[in-house]
């Protein structure tokens, strides 16, 4: 009696195959820090070689500083290799105006629990 193989087994099976094979490739330097960032917030070895081995350094180190400073993010690892999977461009953070600095610095001093107390 065989064992029936689902398309989905089939395709895991692949998958691990795949990534025992490029376990014996040796990592540029590049491609080792790469890994080592994306191993520093949990990104499982696996994952984190093929990832580094396909991506630019500097984008896997964009979705971890971003990943890094949402805060709200439950799983980290999750978020940062499904964005570099699909090719997504992190968000370019705009420089402020000098009239944005000086409104928060405004709001900074007037502003706050003890806003009533300032006098105008």
């Amino acid at each position: 009696m065989g064992l029936a193989t689902s398309p989905k087994m089939g395709l895991t099976k692949q998958k691990k195959t795949n990534s025992k094979q490029s376990v014996g490739v040796v990592l540029t330097t590049e491609q080792q820090t790469a890994f080592a960032t994306l191993t520093s917030i949990g990104v499982t070895e696996g994952v984190a070689r093929e990832l580094a081995q396909t991506c630019e350094l500097e984008l896997i180190e964009a979705w971890v500083r971003y990943a890094r400073k949402a805060g709200s993010l439950t799983d980290e690892a999750a978020f940062v290799v499904k964005k570099l999977k699909t090719g997504e461009k992190p968000p370019v953070k705009r420089p402020k105006t000098e009239e944005e600095k000086r409104a928060e610095r405004y709001a900074r001093y007037v502003g706050g629990k003890y806003a009533n107390l300032v006098q105008h």
